[in-house]
């Protein structure tokens, strides 16, 4: 089922907090029609939604697993090197990976 960018949405508009299993907290400050912006104490970075929804319709055909530890080697091969374990963290917090 393709990524619901409306979901993603509210999602983030309910509930900032990204959950990271014992990590650093995360937030994601916005969303827009094209990206969302997730920032830590650290840093802020982006993900692009053409990204995001490119590796859950890779993960429907069965072509990208929905496994994290494999999930970010082969999302960095099939759709983008740039923030492949913080594409994972999101996915996983959006339920798309386990």
């Amino acid at each position: 089922m393709p990524l619901d960018w409306d979901a993603v949405r509210r999602r983030y508009e309910e509930d900032p907090a990204v959950s990271t299993h014992g990590g650093r907290p995360l937030r994601v400050t916005r969303v827009d029609a094209q990206q969302l912006e997730v920032r830590s104490s650290m840093w802020t970075k982006t993900l692009e939604r053409a990204h995001l929804e490119r590796a859950v319709e890779l993960m429907d055909r069965h072509e990208l697993s929905r496994r994290v530890k494999d999930f970010v080697p082969a999302y960095g091969e099939q759709v983008t090197k740039e923030r492949r374990t913080l594409a994972a963290i999101v996915l996983e917090d959006l339920d798309q990976l386990h």
